[in-house]
């Protein structure tokens, strides 16, 4: 298991902002609760260039979280009804938990890295 100040790093080497995840990002509406998430932590790391290393990996590892769950999923039950047409948010909800049990089996390695983030 990795130690909690060496996954930002890990993270930001496999999946650097020019990579997947910067392409993710564009793709994803900000207005969302994560969107939102997101920038603050981007925020805090320019209102305070001279936080300490432990405080600037805190809100790092904030910053890669927010980016995985818009990643594991980007729309609430409410854009992806609308999205699809689905008759009902209650509809569209079971879509979004089918999908969270299968992220492990769709997503092995980065829903790992996910995991690490989470404790």
């Amino acid at each position: 298991m990795p130690s909690a100040s060496t996954v930002p790093r890990a993270l930001a080497s496999r999946w650097g902002c020019g990579g997947c995840l910067g392409g993710a990002l564009g793709k994803v509406q900000t207005g969302c609760r994560t969107g939102a998430d997101h920038d603050r932590c981007v925020q805090e790391l320019i209102d305070h260039p001279g936080m300490t290393h432990r405080i600037r990996e805190d809100v790092v590892r904030r910053q890669y979280k927010s980016i995985m769950r818009m990643l594991f999923e980007p729309l609430d039950a409410e854009q992806l009804q609308e999205l699809l047409g689905l008759p009902s948010v209650n509809a569209a909800d079971k879509r979004n938990s089918k999908y969270r049990a299968a992220r492990p089996a769709l997503f092995p390695e980065l829903y790992a890295e996910y995991l690490a983030l989470e404790k």
